[in-house]
């Protein structure tokens, strides 16, 4: 859902995005994609440490030290790229207020 609504906003309201940054915007999507697929990756495994919560009421008994890393480290990537592709999109948003606004005055 948030990168439907972020892609209606690039298609819809005017912004000062570069290219640069919506291939980052992209390149967060996929790894979203990666960290949902590691998701169910925890699930064969039954790994504790990314998913704590679900993991102590699935009665997981953990995995690998490898699978650890593979989970930690795809949600600790969906996450940044989350919030790098917002705040570009954000910053999009106000240069183009602010240019617009400063074109007016």
């Amino acid at each position: 859902m948030l990168f439907i609504i972020q892609a209606t906003a690039l298609l819809a309201l005017p912004h000062s995005v570069g290219l640069k940054s919506v291939w980052v915007m992209v390149a967060a999507a996929w790894l979203t994609w990666t960290m949902a697929l590691s998701e169910v990756a925890n699930a064969w495994w039954g790994t504790l440490q990314p998913l704590s919560i679900a993991a102590s009421q699935a009665r997981a008994t953990g995995g690998e030290p490898w699978q650890e890393l593979v989970l930690k480290l795809t949600h600790i990537g969906a996450g940044l790229g989350l919030i790098i592709a917002w705040a570009l999109l954000l910053i999009g948003f106000i240069k183009q207020a602010s240019s617009t606004a400063a074109k007016e005055a």
